[in-house]
């Protein structure tokens, strides 16, 4: 998971998950609503967006 905020909303918590594959992502959310017992909808991104952010090492 990259980063997740709470709200005071019906959709009261989001979070980005960063996985290789569609069906990366897919097995994350399940694991994600098994541990916690809440149902997780699934909002698939639209657009990609590179923030042209590196560090060197």
């Amino acid at each position: 998971m990259a980063h997740n905020y709470q709200r005071d909303d019906p959709l009261n918590m989001w979070f980005v998950v960063a996985v290789e594959s569609p069906e990366g992502a897919d097995e994350a959310i399940a694991a994600i609503g098994e541990a916690t017992g809440l149902e997780v909808q699934a909002f698939p991104k639209l657009d990609t967006f590179y923030i042209g952010f590196f560090v060197e090492v």
